[in-house]
């Protein structure tokens, strides 16, 4: 009772906060499905005829509904066909008639829900949004995973996606499209004129359900007290590049991680999440990138930026995993093939001691530009 007042709650809320039209929508070549990121998509359609079709969620905002006569006609047909998550979404698409719909949100099961009801019929794509790690799911949901046309970072998804079980009918790999238009943006940043030494990217903190929360915990913890001692003895200037707004739950929790850890009087500038992709300028704009668990040091990589990859949790996933098949993983190794973890590179760092860690750094700080590039 309690789930089925909380769903009348959430869906009055937002009917309250949205523009109610007693109309279609007009048809539309492309539906851009979520108006969350849609920007990265739209222009790429700038010259053609699209709509967007809002998906409720946390800071997400339905700006219009639609309730016509034919669109609850279909809804009515799609509860009864147990279509009932989508039914609305479904009902929209008929009558937008696109020839394609399209994602930025490429995790989303309603979403692959669609793909299959419309299989055959309207071409589904999916734009991956960031380094994504599903080995968390249980085999039956990762099954569940449906994206006709999937634009892809590289050949690791390829290979996470067909192990895990998901039902792929095509890879494109295009690399990052959200660096794409980073990219453009800071065309001009030269690679010589470096402002910073050391950027450390923080990333969100685990909910208290995470079922590695404390490992990475402990890892963030390291990484951070590693940073600030090194910045300490070597005089470097470093940044912090914060993963949430400071003005959310989630941002405000993430900043104070590392106020309490590092105390008021630290000497690392920290920097605030912006939009306009300032951080891929600060991360450009620094001679070491470090980091764990982060998309943007992957793609500070693929810039050809020097990073070091501070993987510290590795030991407790050789001891947790032993054993267990690729989709009962707790959690990938973005950087390097997981059934190997080969992580010691000279760029990255599974010992915890902080002589090993300074030494790597050091080593890529003072590393000859072209012979990083060998490497």
């Amino acid at each position: 009772m309690n789930k089925i007042f909380k769903l009348i709650l959430n869906k009055l809320i937002i009917i309250k906060n949205s523009i109610i039209k007693l109309e279609n929508p007009k048809n539309a070549e492309i539906i851009v499905f979520d108006r969350l990121n849609s920007h990265f998509i739209t222009p790429l359609f700038s010259d053609r005829n699209f709509f967007i079709l809002d998906v409720p969620g946390k800071r997400r905002k339905v700006e219009k509904i639609f309730l016509s006569l034919s669109i609850i006609k279909i809804m009515i047909l799609e509860i009864l066909k147990k279509n009932i998550s989508v039914c609305y979404w479904v009902a929209l698409i008929k009558v937008v008639k696109p020839k394609i719909v399209i994602t930025f949100t490429d995790n989303h099961f309603d979403f692959y829900q669609m793909a299959k009801i419309f299989s055959n019929k309207i071409e589904f794509m999916a734009v991956q949004n960031a380094y994504r790690d599903e080995s968390y799911l249980p085999s039956k949901k990762a099954k569940k995973i449906f994206i006709p046309n999937y634009f892809c970072f590289s050949q690791q998804t390829v290979d996470h996606y067909e192990k895990i079980g998901a039902t792929v009918g095509k890879f494109y790999k295009i690399g990052s499209l959200r660096q794409y238009h980073a990219d453009k943006a800071f065309e001009k940043v030269e690679k010589k004129n470096k402002e910073y030494d050391v950027c450390l990217i923080s990333e969100t903190l685990p909910s208290d359900d995470d079922p590695v929360r404390n490992e990475r915990l402990e890892s963030l913890e390291i990484i951070a007290s590693h940073v600030l001692r090194l910045t300490n003895e070597k005089k470097l200037k470093t940044i912090i590049l914060f993963k949430r707004d400071p003005l959310t739950k989630r941002g405000r929790i993430e900043k104070d991680f590392y106020r309490k850890l590092w105390g008021e009087n630290h000497p690392i500038i920290m920097i605030d999440k912006e939009e306009n992709y300032k951080n891929y300028h600060y991360a450009y704009k620094s001679k070491l990138v470090i980091g764990n668990r982060s998309t943007l040091l992957l793609e500070a990589l693929a810039h050809g930026e020097k990073i070091l990859f501070c993987n510290y949790k590795q030991e407790y996933y050789l001891k947790k995993n032993r054993n267990k098949v690729f989709d009962n993983l707790v959690e990938l190794n973005s950087l390097f093939d997981v059934d190997k973890f080969n992580v010691d590179s000279f760029f990255s760092v599974f010992q915890k001691d902080y002589e090993t860690f300074k030494n790597k750094a050091l080593n890529l700080l003072n590393m000859d530009e072209k012979l990083f590039q060998n490497q």
